[in-house]
């Protein structure tokens, strides 16, 4: 028994630590690890965690996917099959992903989810834009769209075999926090703020020295510089390393979400949202929910009064309106949206519309289906001919800066010519007012037809989509190649009302300034922690 107790001491006679404190010991650098590892961490090792709450949440939507066709079958028996459809092949692509072993960034259902709500939201709510057809088109419409859940993951696994995933090269080291952190916040402020220096040196009417070709550039820079901004600021503000004020940068985000909103198109800032969300979900390792409900409250209050804004101010210059005008803007704004929401009738008209408007919900906004059954119709019963291609032959000058080819055509060319083609706008000076939406895959059966539209945009997209993924499984999130696969996820998640032309110039745009600004962030970043180790 003596033995056992001087075996269990040290030489100084100090006693073994027990079993709790040996177990707390070991703990300790675990938790200080995971907390410091997401910056070394892939994108391939952060998305194969939690194998479970994948399979636990798939089944989570068959169910509610289950409820919502009973419910849709007690409302309207006709939409029962469509529902059914849609419903039943979105969760193809889901549970081929989830099956696999190595995962990239999940970008296939984060795509195929966000085609699954476009699509049955609307047949769900049964929004008015889908009635009067015939049960036929909604069929073939359904079935279409079911023919692409099924191919994308084909075209998937085809991209992921093409491409093999190497190690990131540019990576961003964060591990000296108490530098890296402060920096980066710094970082984040500055893009809000030169964001936003831009919109009200633009509603002062100060950027005319901008040539007319090279303001969608800028546009386009300086979006991606907030989105970039707010992606890095919430990550830093959500870890619990950092001890710093959260205040300027909260400030920064809100002042330049009024000033983008004030152009009266929500859309501008959603980039801008999404990334914040994904930046403060990360660096907290949780949903952030308080900003998901605050933004989403937000946007939903000032969707309802959109409209009437539109009908009272468009015609006065609209977007132009200058910074002194901004808040009796939002204080119109307030008053419009207060009385949708007690069911005030709004008669503000505009200008080239006789009928009343009305407000519009986002579940109303998230209705894809209206395009697929417009078109379908079109094509079925109207017997218009599809445009074989000619969206899609278009794009590539689109490349070509505007400064060089100041005659080029606009980006939505696409989009105008289905709205003109199929009649559904009647001049050109039209398009110019008003931008029709139309999305991937209406634009795909506007040029192919309902099956070839399908089976085109399954395989092509889905193609990308595994490229995609299998190139970003080896990344570091925190890379610039990671910052470059985020914001292609954040541009797919935005893009359910574009075309191919819109997505693709936009996206190759916002690329180039991610990898430039990456670049001198990194460079930044390196000479921050090089002066943080000499002082040490």
């Amino acid at each position: 028994m003596l033995d056992k107790i001087q075996m269990e001491t040290s030489p100084d006679q100090t006693p073994a630590p027990t079993h709790k404190e040996r177990m707390e010991n070991v703990a300790r650098p675990l938790v200080r690890r995971r907390r410091r590892s997401m910056d070394i961490l892939t994108i391939g090792e952060i998305t194969s965690r939690n194998q479970r709450i994948y399979y636990q949440s798939i089944i989570g939507l068959s169910l509610l996917l289950l409820v919502c066709m009973v419910f849709v079958s007690i409302k309207d028996e006709e939409l029962i099959w469509p529902c059914l459809v849609i419903s039943a092949t979105s969760l193809v692509p889901l549970w081929i992903w989830v099956s696999q072993a190595e995962k990239g960034i999940p970008i296939l259902p984060a795509f195929s989810i966000q085609q699954l709500l476009i699509y049955l939201i609307p047949i769900f709510t049964q929004n008015p834009t889908i009635q009067g057809y015939d049960s036929t088109v909604m069929n073939s419409s359904a079935m279409s769209i079911g023919l692409l859940f099924i191919l994308l993951p084909l075209g998937w696994m085809l991209g992921r075999e093409l491409v093999k995933s190497y190690p990131s090269r540019w990576n961003l080291d964060f591990k000296s926090w108490g530098t890296a952190g402060a920096f980066t916040l710094r970082i984040a402020v500055t893009f809000l703020l030169v964001s936003i220096a831009f919109e009200i040196f633009l509603k002062l009417g100060l950027m005319q020295w901008i040539p007319t070709g090279l303001m969608p550039v800028f546009k386009v820079v300086l979006a991606s510089m907030a989105a970039f901004g707010a992606f890095l600021g919430g990550f830093v503000i959500a870890d619990r390393r950092h001890t710093g004020s959260k205040t300027l940068f909260w400030s920064a985000f809100y002042l330049l979400f009024l000033l983008s909103t004030s152009g009266l198109l929500l859309s501008g800032v959603t980039l801008m949202v999404v990334a914040a969300g994904i930046g403060l979900g990360l660096g907290g390792g949780r949903t952030p929910w308080r900003f998901v409900i605050a933004i989403s409250a937000i946007l939903s209050f000032l969707n309802v009064g959109k409209f009437d804004m539109r009908a009272k101010y468009w015609g006065e210059g609209g977007a132009n309106m200058s910074l002194l005008s901004t808040p009796k803007l939002y204080a119109d704004w307030t008053k419009f949206s207060l009385d949708k929401l007690v069911n005030r009738s709004a008669t503000a008209r505009s200008s080239f519309d006789t009928v009343e408007i009305k407000g519009q919900s986002l579940l109303e906004r998230i209705n894809s289906i209206q395009n697929m059954t417009f078109v379908i119709n079109a094509q079925q019963v109207l017997h218009k001919e599809p445009l074989w291609g000619k969206t899609y032959k278009l794009i590539p000058p689109l490349f070509i800066p505007r400064f060089l080819w100041p005659e080029k055509p606009r980006t939505h060319e696409g989009q105008i010519m289905l709205n003109l083609h199929y009649d559904r706008q009647s001049s050109v000076e039209d398009t110019k007012i008003t931008y029709i939406a139309w999305g991937f895959l209406p634009e795909a059966v506007g040029n192919f037809g309902p099956l070839g539209g399908a089976v085109f945009l399954g395989l092509v997209m889905g193609l990308l989509l595994g490229i995609l993924e299998s190139w970003s499984v080896k990344k570091r999130l925190f890379s610039i190649e990671g910052i470059v696969i985020v914001g292609l996820l954040l541009q797919i998640l935005i893009s359910f009302e574009m075309v191919a032309s819109v997505f693709l110039t936009s996206t190759f745009q916002m690329v180039v300034v991610l990898v430039v600004g990456g670049a001198l962030f990194r460079i930044g970043l390196a000479s921050e922690i090089r002066k943080f180790k000499r002082r040490q």
